[in-house]
């Protein structure tokens, strides 16, 4: 990808992506459209993106001015349902603890 035909332009932009990229997660999860933060970096140079577009950033700066406890992927052995196929006796056919209390 050329950044601009004048070098200097072309090489203050490269000093510009390095900036954007060490404020990006880094996770590379793809969720803003491109294939991984360096992409999304360039766009945002070049005018095709913006910060926001960057999802992890989003969500971390909606819950910074709403004061909304961030999202937890809940962790499914603590909840029993990863058993590695070992039988827990505590735990109804479905995996989840309070499952039988509530069905019986």
């Amino acid at each position: 990808m050329r950044l601009d035909n004048n070098l200097k332009v072309a090489m203050e932009k490269l000093r510009q992506i390095d900036e954007v990229v060490k404020k990006l997660p880094g996770i590379d999860c793809g969720s803003c459209g491109c294939p991984n933060c360096l992409a999304l970096a360039e766009d945002i140079v070049q005018g095709h993106a913006v910060m926001d577009d960057c999802l992890y950033l989003l969500k971390k700066k909606r819950t910074k001015i709403e004061g909304e406890k961030p999202f937890k992927v809940p962790n499914p052995q603590k909840r029993g349902i990863l058993n590695h196929g070992k039988k827990n006796k505590n735990l109804s056919g479905r995996g989840y603890p309070d499952e039988a209390k509530r069905l019986s």
